[in-house]
């Protein structure tokens, strides 16, 4: 065994601050002996996470005759851009990681559209839909970055 204990084969000792090399980690988190799932690390699962916990507050104030239409659309869209980036990231190779990737690129297209129609037809205040497109944005592009930046490493080498 491991001067750590096995801890490192066991993956709970991390030696780097990033996960592919990539500039789409977080920078600066290092974990000692303390167990963290793989996409806690990813800039694009944070902001997805943040905007998904943004949306279920906001759809809080919806209609409750909502409840089974834009309220349910809304949350489902923005749960699924997070926790197809966890299931991806789950996955053995590069290529099926980008195929969970594009799916979380299309709920945050969805999300954008839900956000939009909600303002336009008067269910968010202007602050609060201002606010949610922030979020939505930076969600959307640390997605694609993460999602070029798997690309590039499915890509074979000539």
């Amino acid at each position: 065994m491991e001067e750590d204990g096995g801890r490192r084969r066991r993956g709970l000792v991390r030696e780097s601050a990033t996960v592919c090399g990539c500039l789409v980690c977080v920078p600066g988190i290092r974990r000692h002996l303390v167990a963290v799932d793989h996409y806690e690390r990813l800039v694009a699962w944070r902001e997805c996470h943040v905007l998904a916990k943004m949306v279920y507050a906001a759809t809080r104030a919806f209609p409750k005759d909502e409840r089974f239409g834009l309220t349910s659309q809304a949350r489902r869209a923005a749960f699924s851009a997070p926790a197809n980036i966890v299931e991806g990231s789950a996955k053995r190779g590069a290529l099926e990681f980008r195929r969970f990737l594009d799916i979380a690129l299309g709920s945050l297209s969805e999300v954008g559209y839900i956000l939009r129609f909600s303002w336009e037809i008067g269910l968010l205040e202007d602050q609060m839909y201002g606010d949610l497109r922030n979020a939505h944005g930076r969600a959307r592009a640390m997605t694609w970055k993460l999602y070029v930046a798997v690309g590039k490493r499915s890509t074979p080498r000539g």
